[in-house]
C-alpha cells in the first residue's frame, strides 16, 4: 500500500493507522586404567555423577526485546492534584482499577510515555527548575528511575533501544540518552535541522518501519512563529542524522504512528491551517499529503493509536464529539459513535478506547458501548496507553530427560 499523494477533504475521514538443550554429562564407568576403587577419589565416592540429567528449566522462552516498550499493559492518567500540579494514576486494563502512583508530583504540563519496562512521567517545570524523567514500574506502581534532563529540556517523548533510554524535548537541540543504570551517555545533535531559535523542537521519537525517526515541530519559541515541520531518520548507534524531509504542516504534535511505508503525524491547528493527520513517506523522505483534514470541525479531541494496527480519532462538531475507528488499510472499521461532549483526552488500547470525561475515565468497546466509569477523583488532564508488542508463543521445552 502506498501513502496518499493528495489532500483529502475532512468528510472522507481516512486515517492510516496509525507499533535444544541436551545434557552432555555421562556416568563414570570406573573402567580404563582406574581400579575398582579409585583411591584418588575421596571416601564414599561411588563413581556416579550426581547430575541426574533432568532439565531444570525451559530455555525456549522468547527473549525480551531490546527496544520499544515491553512492560505490562497499562493506561496512564494525568490528573489535577488540586494544589497547582498533577498526579498520575495507573489503570490495569484487565480490571479497570486505577491506582495512584505514590510520591509522584509533576507539573500539569507533564508528558507521559512508554519505553523499556517503564511507564514514564516527563516533568516540564519551566524556568530554571530541572526537568526530570520519572520511570514508574507498572507491576509495583513505584518510581524506579529518576533521570535529570536539565532545566528547560521540556521532554516530549521517550524511546528505548539497545539497552539505552533516549529522550527528546522542545528546549534542546539534542536527544539525550541514559543507560539502564541511569548514567548519562551519548547525545544526537539535531541543530542542523533547527529553526531560527536554534532548536528543532522534538515532539516525538518512534520506531517506524524499523527506522528510528524524530518528529520536529520547528517553532521559533522566541517569536511564536513556525517553519515547516520535519521528520528526521536517526542512527542511534552512530548518533547521526541519516536523512530528513519536510512536512506540509507547521505544527507537528506529539502523536505519531508507523504506517505501511511511513509515518502518520498529528498536525495541530495553527494560523490558517486547521490541522489534521499528515502522512510522511520514509522512502521518498517527503510528505504523502493529508489523510484527514479537520479544519471544518470545532477541534480535535485527540488522535491515538493502539498496537493492534488500528487508530482512533475524536472530532468535535456542532457541540458533540464523535469517535471514529480505522483499520490499517485506511477504511473505517465502523460508523463511529458519540462520546461525551466534554472529552478531555483519549487513549487507544486493543479493542477499547479510554476517554477522559471530567473526573472519570470511561472505557468504550469498539461498538461504542460504554463500560463502567473509572473514578479518578479530579479533572483528567491527559490519558496515555502503554501496550507491549505481541510476543511469540512458547514452543515448549525441547530438552529430553534421561
Amino acid at each position: 500500500m502506498t501513502l496518499p499523494t493528495r489532500l483529502l477533504c475532512a468528510s472522507t475521514l481516512l486515517v492510516l493507522a496509525c507499533d535444544s538443550e541436551g545434557d552432555s554429562d555421562k556416568e563414570e564407568t570406573g573402567g580404563g586404567s582406574e581400579t575398582a576403587t579409585d583411591t584418588a577419589d575421596t571416601a564414599g565416592d561411588t563413581g556416579k555423577d550426581t547430575d541426574t540429567g533432568f532439565d531444570t528449566g525451559d530455555t525456549s522462552q522468547p527473549v525480551l526485546p531490546d527496544s520499544g516498550y515491553f512492560g505490562p499493559p497499562i493506561i496512564m492518567v494525568l490528573a489535577d492534584d488540586g494544589a497547582g500540579g498533577a498526579k498520575a494514576y495507573l489503570v490495569d486494563p484487565t480490571t479497570n482499577v486505577a491506582t495512584v502512583v505514590p510520591d509522584l508530583s509533576v507539573s500539569k504540563t507533564a508528558v507521559m510515555a512508554c519505553a523499556g519496562q517503564m511507564i514514564w512521567a516527563l516533568d516540564n517545570q519551566g524556568g530554571s527548575v530541572t526537568d526530570n524523567a520519572y520511570g514508574v514500574e507498572g507491576r509495583t506502581i513505584a518510581i524506579s528511575k529518576t533521570l535529570a534532563l536539565g532545566a528547560g529540556f521540556a521532554a516530549q517523548s521517550a524511546l528505548y533501544s539497545a539497552s539505552t533510554y533516549w529522550f527528546g524535548g522542545l528546549g534542546s537541540a539534542s536527544l539525550l540518552s541514559f543507560d539502564d543504570a541511569g548514567t548519562a551517555g551519548a547525545s544526537v545533535d539535531l541543530s542542523s535541522l533547527a529553526d531560527s531559535d536554534g532548536s528543532p523542537e522534538v515532539t516525538r521519537l518512534l520506531n517506524a518501519e524499523g527506522t528510528i525517526v524524530a518528529i520536529l515541530r520547528r517553532q521559533d519559541t522566541t517569536k511564536g512563529s513556525y517553519e515547516k515541520s520535519m521528520v528526521a531518520k536517526i542512527d542511534l548507534s552512530t548518533q547521526t542524522i541519516t536523512s530528513s524531509g519536510t512536512l506540509a504542516g507547521m505544527n507537528a504534535g506529539r502523536t505519531a504512528s508507523g504506517v505501511p511505508g511511513g509515518v502518520a503525524v498529528e498536525m495541530l491547528p495553527v494560523a490558517s491551517d486547521g490541522g489534521g493527520i499528515e502522512m510522511f513517506d520514509l522512502t521518498a523522505n517527503a510528505s504523502g499529503g493529508r489523510s484527514l483534514e479537520y479544519g471544518e470541525a470545532d477541534r480535535i479531541a485527540s488522535f491515538s493509536t493502539g498496537n493492534d494496527g488500528t487508530s482512533w480519532v475524536a472530532l468535535r462538531e456542532g457541540g458533540t464529539t464523535a469517535a471514529h475507528h480505522y483499520l490499517p488499510d485506511g477504511s473505517e472499521l465502523d460508523s463511529g459513535f458519540t462520546v461525551a461532549p466534554t472529552v478531555d483526552a483519549i487513549a487507544a488500547a486493543p479493542g477499547y478506547l479510554y476517554v477522559g470525561e471530567g473526573s472519570t475515565l470511561v472505557p468504550y468497546s469498539g461498538d461504542g458501548a460504554a463500560g463502567s466509569a473509572i473514578a479518578i477523583g479530579s479533572k483528567v488532564l491527559a490519558v496515555h496507553s502503554c501496550q507491549p508488542p505481541s510476543r511469540p508463543p512458547d514452543t515448549g521445552d525441547t530438552a529430553v530427560s534421561p
